[in-house]
């Protein structure tokens, strides 16, 4: 009876583990996009729905990484620096 008690309590231990696991596993490949639309929205911008992020090499400088972020209802060009707000500008997309 004891062995069994240990083995349900083993077993149960290494499924908590295994669903703890998935779900740190979920937040870490948080897409970039998300990430970036939460972070422009603290600033006021609106970004109702992220759509993608595409890295821009060229704009980027040393601490700044450049950003285009699509979300359904517009389109920017984020510059983010390092324990600073933002630098976004809304892209005119009607061209």
């Amino acid at each position: 009876m004891r062995s069994l008690i240990v083995h349900s309590v083993v077993v149960v231990g290494a499924a908590a583990t295994a669903l703890l696991g998935s779900a740190l596993a979920a937040a870490a490949q948080e897409k970039p996009a998300e990430i970036i639309a939460a972070h422009i929205r603290t600033q006021g911008y609106e970004c109702v729905k992220p759509l993608g992020a595409q890295r821009n090499r060229r704009a980027s400088k040393p601490n700044e990484t450049a950003w285009t972020l699509r979300c359904s209802n517009a389109v920017y060009n984020v510059r983010l620096i390092p324990d600073m707000a933002a630098h976004v500008e809304k892209v005119d997309d009607s061209k």
